[in-house]
């Protein structure tokens, strides 16, 4: 991989969740981007979350039938994604789920609870 001499953004923008943890998954990946960039760099990651859905089947099957996909699909807690931001300063408003940004009452009114089809 080619380093860059400048900082850039570097957007994984619903990709992780597609990565297994075969030799060395995503961390590998967002170590080798982190080594690439220049300081003062900024990773976005956004990934499915399966905090309330230990097993992840419910996760699964939203995807299933959400995409036409036929890749596999790693769906994973909070900690472990936010882990992945070692070595990253966090900025304002940090590791949280996207429609939290838009205030916690519209984040309740919007959380899966289950998808069936």
């Amino acid at each position: 991989m080619a380093e860059c001499g400048f900082a850039v953004g570097v957007l994984l923008s619903a990709v992780l969740h597609f990565i297994g943890d075969t030799d060395g998954g995503p961390r590998e990946i967002v170590a080798r981007l982190r080594e690439a960039t220049a300081p003062g760099s900024y990773l976005l990651i956004s990934h499915v979350v399966a905090d309330d859905d230990p097993s992840g089947a419910v996760t699964r099957q939203a995807a299933i039938g959400c995409s036409t996909a036929a890749a596999a699909f790693y769906p994973r807690a909070t900690a472990e994604i936010t882990s992945l931001f070692d070595r990253f300063a966090l900025v304002s408003p940090g590791a949280g789920a996207a429609v939290e940004g838009h205030g916690r009452e519209r984040a309740r009114r919007h959380r899966p609870q289950a998808v069936t089809g």
